[in-house]
């Protein structure tokens, strides 16, 4: 629905502007078939128009508003409900504290199950269901009305002849007039219906009805439906006063026909359709000059004008078509060459904020929207959620997919653009079972590749250069530890040992084709007198539950293919460089390694 609330703007943008020149333009000249033309392609033309798709390497101001209002529009999506939520989080279900942190606004969300725009959609299909019904009454009535008259068949229509009072009207190849109309001035009257017929005014009709009906709200459509109906008679009264009908005649039975019923003018050509007084006023007017005929091709720069607006700058491009720019090197061989680029971004960041890491509030984060969050469960599905909206990826496929960098991108820009001068955060959170090669796809190759095309998608839009955006909103990833969730998870309660935990690795080895996850917590304790003792633990996992937690040394560890480090908030780059050399380096000599602040 957003896509076709989407189409309807920019159909009703086109259809203003048109109409506005239209009116201005050609509605007092008197060449009225090309008049006529013009009208009823420039309808086709305006919902044509949004359909086609142009992208421009440079951003111009009249695309601006057009461009925002359908990002805002298609950012909104349904939260998801219920089931979805019983699905994702089926092995993924936070304690208390945690839910807070990381679901923000969970509530909220579930009191918005709608998109905010679905009034507007309610609305809109109240008032299509009413012009359907209009429609409809009109053709049953114009079919009552013809099979309860007198038919008289003539050559190539068929006369209909009612006792009731109404105005004379045409219905493709029915002439429908009162039988005072058929005594007194039948020859006219008939005349000038059999012009209609001859010229097809009714499709036209039919038509304007139905664009009418998809387009019942806006109000130049209604007068663009209202013009054409008088061209329309124009061009009959033209026809007649060329067969030869006296003028003066004519136009004095217009005026004494002035009134009668109107039951049937949604879908027919009546003889008494338009005003009178526009009538004889044309049927007076000089003929308009040839020259005059090529103010119909404003039509032409109208499209081209339109079509400009509703261009879409090119910024989907290439990772390294982006950061060519203004950037020598994309963040994602930063992320995948630096070891400890996460942890670095948030270290700066706190530095230059002159704030503590232990100090950072993650529900204050995320009450504030300012907080993109990353779910795994143990069937490596990924949720991304931002506070108001949510997209969910259901297979490993799908999670490492192209559609999964431009769905976490568009919620990185809709979080940008609500944060406005203040950063964003990023967290993750995955069960002990999910895969640690996914895992680490996620935080080296699908976030930063979103993260890049979100910066240059928001450097469009505010005219600001990708680099400065990047030292206005670094990549601030942090980590909160892998659980796992058993039936009592919630109530689990953590020693004052485990309390204590200052890291956790998590490795990933490839064997004989198969993946290999194994999760050690490394526990540091101060003893007094500036002592500490470190306590390395293996955790044997049986799915998605800890069977068992046996003590290890560094001569236990094996080589390894990933390291993913969850690196608490008290430690320092020493402590980081000491683990690096002691336990990754010499143990599990790991070929990647990762190092994210664990909150």
């Amino acid at each position: 629905m957003a896509v076709f609330l989407v189409y309807l703007v920019k159909s009703t943008i086109c259809l203003t502007v048109f109409s506005v020149f239209f009116r201005l333009l050609l509605t007092k000249e008197t060449f009225f078939r090309i008049t006529r033309i013009a009208l009823i392609s420039g309808l086709v033309v305006c919902s044509i128009l949004p359909f086609v798709k142009i992208r421009t390497n440079h951003t111009y101001s009249l695309q601006q508003p057009v461009f925002q209002l359908e990002e805002r529009l298609l950012s909104e999506k349904t939260v998801r409900g219920n089931n979805t939520d019983a699905t994702i989080t089926e092995n993924l279900t936070p304690t208390a504290d945690d839910q807070m942190a990381i679901h923000p606004a969970t509530d909220e969300n579930n009191a918005k199950n709608m998109p905010r725009y679905t009034i507007v959609i309610i609305v809109y299909w109240i008032g299509f269901s009413f012009m359907i019904v209009r429609f409809a009454i009109s053709l049953i009535r114009i079919c009552q009305l013809i099979s309860k008259s007198r038919l008289i068949k003539s050559d190539g229509y068929t006369l209909v002849v009612t006792s009731k009072d109404v105005v004379a009207f045409s219905f493709f190849r029915y002439i429908v007039l009162s039988e005072k109309d058929y005594t007194d001035n039948p020859d006219e009257i008939i005349l000038h219906e059999q012009m209609h017929m001859r010229r097809r005014h009714n499709l036209d009709i039919v038509f304007s009805e139905l664009f009418l009906t998809l387009h019942w709200f806006n109000p130049m459509v209604w007068l663009l439906s209202r013009d054409l109906r008088e061209i329309h008679e124009y061009e009959a009264d033209n026809a007649v006063i060329r067969k030869g009908i006296d003028t003066t005649k004519y136009q004095l039975l217009l005026v004494k026909k002035a009134v009668g019923e109107r039951r049937f003018t949604s879908v027919v050509n009546s003889f008494n359709q338009s005003k009178i007084k526009n009538r004889i006023t044309m049927m007076l007017k000089k003929e308009s000059t040839r020259w005059a005929q090529l103010k119909v091709l404003f039509v032409v720069p109208l499209a081209a004008v339109m079509l400009a607006a509703f261009a879409q700058p090119a910024v989907e491009k290439k990772t390294s078509d982006i950061l060519q720019q203004d950037n020598p090197e994309s963040v994602v061989k930063q992320v995948q060459s630096d070891p400890y680029f996460y942890w670095n971004q948030v270290q700066e960041y706190c530095e230059k904020k002159g704030i503590d890491p232990k100090n950072m509030n993650l529900k204050d984060i995320a009450a504030r929207k300012h907080l993109v969050v990353m779910l795994i469960n143990s069937k490596n599905q990924v949720l991304y959620e931002n506070g108001s909206s949510t997209e969910w990826f259901k297979t490993l496929e799908e999670s490492k997919s192209d559609a999964s960098v431009q769905a976490l991108k568009k919620m990185i820009v809709e979080t940008m653009v609500k944060s406005e001068d203040n950063p964003i955060f990023f967290t993750f959170q995955s069960d002990k079972s999910a895969s640690t090669n996914f895992v680490v796809h996620l935080i080296n190759t699908t976030l930063p590749k979103a993260y890049e095309a979100a910066l240059q998608e928001v450097s469009v839009k505010t005219n600001t250069t990708v680099n400065q955006l990047k030292k206005e909103k670094p990549l601030l990833l942090l980590y909160a530890d892998p659980k796992t969730y058993t039936g009592n998870a919630n109530n689990e309660v953590r020693s004052k040992e485990e309390i204590s935990e200052t890291f956790t690795i998590n490795t990933s080895t490839e064997k004989n084709g198969k993946e290999e996850t194994s999760f050690w917590k490394v526990i540091r304790k101060n003893t007094g007198n500036d002592t500490q003792t470190v306590t390395i633990r293996q955790q044997i996992l049986s799915g998605s539950e800890v069977i068992e937690e046996k003590s290890s040394s560094p001569s236990m560890f094996s080589p390894t293919d990933i390291a993913l480090i969850g690196v608490g908030t008290d430690m320092t780059q020493v402590d980081i460089n000491g683990l690096k050399t002691h336990i990754l380096d010499k143990g599990f000599k790991a070929k990647e390694v990762y190092f994210i602040l664990s909150m």
